[in-house]
């Protein structure tokens, strides 16, 4: 696993590389609970109000 930390603007400082199996683990079940729960992109834009889905559209 490799954490990536950026600082305050954004700018990645560095990346470390996580080997510890319970900490690789722990990170294991972070993302396949956000897949999980994870909607498409154009399901996500249709449900928003109609103002916000149309600013969205014009910054994709």
């Amino acid at each position: 696993m490799a954490r990536l930390n950026f600082d305050d603007a954004d700018n990645l400082v560095d990346v470390e590389l996580i080997t510890e199996p319970v900490e690789v683990n722990r990170y294991c079940q972070a993302r396949d609970a956000a897949t999980h729960y994870a909607v498409p992109y154009e399901t996500f834009a249709a449900n928003l109000p109609a103002k916000q889905s149309n600013t969205r559209e014009r910054n994709r």
